[in-house]
């Protein structure tokens, strides 16, 4: 808990000082002179920090809110990943900020679906429930002497994912013995996938 609201406060002093180094450069050249990854200019750069550090931290209350952590995680990391080239000529430190906020997200963003394990099947359940049907029917077609396809793919949103994350866990579908008992070490991210083996 105590290293979580350290990056809490150094990770909020880190993301005004790279939020001030924005500003100020798409103060001093032309918006839209200066493209970043997709496109991206400048204006709509600083737009984006603009709204991650006004809804991150209240200095009045002296508040954070945490329903931000996933924003303020997806931002920072997106910027690490596609516009590091960039940040770094403005001289700013973004990896250790990226490791400040992972500290936080890992913390913050599975207890979005459930603090408690009965929380999380009772959550996981409604969210993916759909999609768990739609499994369950294939995995029994799959049982037929002679089913019509072998293979199925299923691409899905965030949330579902984490939901098949926690469900199949929580049932105690999983043979392998990390993935049973490591809930909450389970990463999730790009391409996150799932493999479901039926013999």
């Amino acid at each position: 808990e105590g290293e979580v609201q350290y990056a809490f406060e150094d990770g909020d002093e880190e993301i005004v000082g790279v939020h001030f180094k924005i500003k100020r450069q798409s103060a001093e050249t032309y918006a839209h002179s200066h493209l970043l990854c997709q496109n991206e200019t400048l204006l709509l750069m600083r737009t984006r920090w603009d709204q991650l550090v006004s809804g991150f931290y209240d200095p009045v209350s002296d508040v954070f809110d945490s329903t931000k952590i996933p924003d303020v995680y997806d931002c920072i990391k997106y910027d690490v990943l596609h516009n590091y080239h960039f940040l770094v000529k403005l001289h700013t430190h973004v990896r250790p900020l990226y490791r400040l906020i992972n500290t936080v997200a890992d913390f913050v963003i599975p207890q979005e679906f459930g603090v408690y394990r009965h929380d999380k099947l009772s959550i996981a359940t409604r969210i993916a429930k759909p999609l768990l049907n739609r499994i369950v029917d294939n995995l029994e077609a799959g049982l037929q002497p002679r089913p019509n396809r072998r293979v199925n793919l299923y691409f899905s949103s965030e949330s579902h994912i984490h939901a098949l994350r926690n469900v199949l866990p929580l049932l105690g579908c999983p043979h392998n013995h990390t993935v049973a008992t490591t809930l909450e070490a389970l990463k999730l991210n790009y391409l996150t996938h799932a493999v479901l083996r039926l013999y």
